[in-house]
């Protein structure tokens, strides 16, 4: 896909036209949408990112990556609860998912409940 080339490529404006053109086509593009997210994340729209990631999850509620990445953005957001739910979500679809292990056990940590920490990083 040429806009996740422009995205790593840091053209950032071109990867989020490239994808909104084809969102305005087919707007029920899970990946598009997550893509998108990730655009407008790094661009520093956070209200554009969050809406774009709960279409994301919406249009692909089996794809632990994209709920992993929601709950990145939203512990960033300091939405810390919203962020362990997204985690779990990950989590019950690919249990052995490492990242989305840890990155619940940071958070947990992080709101002083070492012992859920404990368990979500086994």
């Amino acid at each position: 896909m040429a806009a996740h080339a422009a995205m790593q490529a840091g053209r950032l404006e071109e990867a989020r036209n490239a994808l909104l053109g084809l969102l305005r086509v087919a707007p029920a593009t899970g990946q598009a949408q997550h893509l998108l997210a990730l655009v407008e994340r790094r661009r520093g729209d956070t209200v554009a990112a969050e809406k774009a990631f709960a279409r994301a999850a919406a249009l692909t509620p089996a794809d632990p990556q994209v709920h992993n990445n929601f709950g990145n953005f939203l512990d960033a957001q300091g939405k810390a609860e919203a962020a362990i739910a997204c985690y779990r979500r990950a989590i019950a679809l690919l249990p052995g998912f490492a990242d989305a292990h840890l990155n619940l056990a940071i958070v947990q940590l992080a709101q002083g409940d070492s012992l859920a920490a404990e368990q979500a990083a086994r």
